[in-house]
């Protein structure tokens, strides 16, 4: 079984981690945030009024949902207080 890391749950982070499990079934992956909730600048940074850009939310969640896919709220990784790198490349293959 193949760990990964992504770090980041905006669109790139979930596409990614879709595009890791469509490729290989035997691989698990971890999307990292440091925010609380998923979907990055799609939640906080877009208006309450662009609904079109606001539904991209419901594809990112399917992303999320998949059964080889965890979301993982709350992690800063590098910084002050922020789980190291090196800690990443020891838990995870990539």
């Amino acid at each position: 079984m193949l760990r990964v890391a992504v770090v980041g749950s905006g669109p790139s982070g979930c596409y990614t981690a879709q595009g890791l499990v469509q490729q290989d079934p035997s691989v698990r992956v971890d999307v990292l945030d440091r925010l609380p909730c998923p979907y990055g600048l799609v939640r906080y940074g877009v208006a309450p009024d662009h609904e079109k850009i606001k539904s991209l939310q419901n594809n990112l969640r399917t992303v999320l949902e998949h059964e080889r896919v965890r979301f993982l709220g709350g992690v800063q990784v590098g910084g002050p207080g922020g789980v190291p790198a090196g800690r990443l490349r020891e838990l995870y293959h990539a």
